[in-house]
């Protein structure tokens, strides 16, 4: 009974609050409702809906810390791979000025 011995305005007072807060309890399962894919396994079910929510945050998380660690990686490897780069081409012109040290080493001693 909404009086039980009240006055009638504070009884409505009290239903208006109980449904403004019954709108809001439907407004946030809603929320979590479209936080998820949907299907049936979610419906009126809120700590399925929030749990699959905060699921998908950790895992964001997850793969946003991997790819932070496999650009670091792929960084150092840009930097090895070049330093390997200018070791070939040197040891290229290392080789030609072995080269033609020997040459002039062999044409000195005839």
């Amino acid at each position: 009974m909404p009086f039980q011995g009240r006055p009638y305005d504070e009884a409505l007072a009290d239903n208006d609050v109980a449904a403004r807060l019954e709108m809001r309890i439907v407004k946030l399962e809603r929320l979590l409702l479209d936080l998820t894919p949907g299907g049936s396994e979610f419906y009126g079910s809120p700590e399925r809906c929030a749990q699959w929510a905060k699921d998908r945050m950790t895992m964001t998380g997850k793969l946003a810390a991997e790819r932070n660690r496999l650009r670091i990686a792929a960084d150092a490897l840009a930097v090895v791979a070049h330093r390997a780069v200018a070791f070939l081409n040197n040891q290229g012109a290392l080789r030609e000025e072995l080269i033609t040290a020997l040459r002039q080493y062999r044409e000195a001693g005839k």
